[in-house]
């Protein structure tokens, strides 16, 4: 279970993230080994797991910028794995080295504005929760105030986040949701097979 959430995963953020420019750091990231991710095997959604894989990543030497928590087998819904990202939140002490943002494979597609497009762009294989380092983007924050994107699309000097999600209108106008379904559900499909595969065999 572990390897094939890994190889899911990677399938997701080459071919939907960097593929489609999604995220401005993921791939720079990816390629300089400033990135860890660790599959969570638990099926209740206790924050205990959670917590202590953060403050691992926290302790971790190499201070990577990003990380991403995979669970496989959390049979949970976009709004309670929210709420369980926000109880992480909650229950972390003083400031937070990462800041969080939730994936969901379940996440529907809304286009009345740009940051309700976002979660659609966030349709991981299994839940998942990415924590970029907060220093990265007080980084961003302290500079020009302009994330660079792919196809270094002009963007006005706003938020990180509205930057992010006017990028990622703008790509999905050039795409089309048609496009990037298209990938989405050959893994998402995949995702659902091995799911079936290994119910037969604990069966």
């Amino acid at each position: 279970m572990v390897d094939e959430a890994l190889r899911l995963h990677l399938r997701y953020t080459i071919e939907i993230v960097e593929a489609f420019g999604i995220c401005p750091w993921a791939r720079e990231a990816r390629l300089r080994g400033e990135w860890r991710r660790r599959v969570l095997c638990d099926r209740e959604p206790d924050i205990e797991p959670t917590l202590a894989a953060i403050a691992e990543l926290v302790a971790d030497p190499g201070q990577p910028k990003v990380a991403i928590l995979i669970y496989p087998n959390l049979r949970i819904s976009p709004r309670a794995f929210e709420e369980l990202a926000t109880r992480v939140r909650n229950a972390e002490s003083g400031c937070p080295v990462f800041v969080s943002a939730t994936f969901h494979p379940d996440y529907p597609l809304d286009t009345r504005t740009e940051a309700t497009l976002v979660p659609y762009l966030r349709r991981s294989p299994h839940p998942s929760l990415q924590l970029v380092r907060a220093s990265l983007l007080d980084d961003l924050r302290a500079g020009e105030g302009k994330v660079m994107f792919q196809g270094n699309l002009p963007l006005p000097k706003v938020g990180i986040s509205e930057q992010i999600a006017s990028a990622n209108r703008a790509m999905l106008e050039r795409v089309t949701p048609e496009r990037i379904e298209a990938v989405y559900r050959d893994i998402l499909d995949e995702a659902e097979r091995i799911r079936g595969n290994l119910k037969e065999t604990e069966a």
